[in-house]
C-alpha cells in the first residue's frame, strides 16, 4: 500500500498538534479517516509511529526520524 502527499501531510499534522482529533479537525478529516492514514503509515514502513495515551499521541523513535525526514522535505510537499 502506497502513501501519498495526503498521508505525509496528516502525519505531520497529528505529530504537530500531538491529538488526531485536533489534526483531523484541522484538516477537515473524520477521526476516522485520520487514523486510517496514521496506521496506512505505520503498515507501510511495519513500525508504531506514535504512543496512544488518554490525551493525544507521542511521537516513538521511529515517528520522531520520519516526522524529521518529511520535514526535510517539506519544500517539496508545498509547506515553507
Amino acid at each position: 500500500m502506497n502513501i501519498d502527499m495526503s498521508d505525509i501531510r496528516s502525519f505531520i499534522t497529528v505529530a504537530e498538534m500531538k491529538s488526531i482529533t485536533a489534526a483531523a479537525n484541522k484538516l477537515n478529516y473524520l477521526q476516522s479517516n485520520m487514523t486510517a492514514k496514521i496506521k496506512k503509515i505505520e503498515n507501510h514502513y511495519d513500525r508504531q509511529m506514535f504512543i496512544r495515551k488518554p490525551k493525544g499521541v507521542e511521537l516513538t523513535e521511529s515517528g520522531i526520524n520520519l516526522y524529521q525526514q518529511y520535514k526535510k522535505n517539506d519544500v517539496y510537499l508545498g509547506r515553507n
